[in-house]
């Protein structure tokens, strides 16, 4: 399940990059728990299907499913390059729905 988004505000003139313009630029959410060192990373085109499209692209999308919290996360925005993708694991969701969609 998506985490909630804490009560952050952008500066009104600067507002926060959003999973939107993330899958819009072909970004990848790099992912670690800084508790127990597990890293993952997703496709921003595949986040955007199960959380908010507006939600900002650099707080964790879900808890680390090792330590179950969000509190230690650290989120990196990268442009993968072609070679990238294939060396390493992307977790894509193949089973997952939106709550509302039941």
């Amino acid at each position: 399940m998506p985490v909630g988004i804490p009560p952050v505000r952008a500066h009104p003139g600067k507002p926060f990059h959003t999973l939107r313009d993330a899958a819009r630029e072909g970004q990848a959410i790099a992912v670690r728990c800084n508790l127990c060192r597990r890293k993952s990373v997703f496709l921003a085109v595949d986040l955007i299907e199960v959380c908010d499209p507006m939600r900002p692209a650099h707080i964790a999308p879900f808890a680390c499913s090792r330590c179950q919290t969000a509190e230690f996360m650290d989120v990196k925005l990268v442009v993968p390059r072609p070679g990238d993708l294939v060396r390493r694991r992307v977790w894509r969701n193949v089973r997952w729905q939106r709550p509302d969609q039941e």
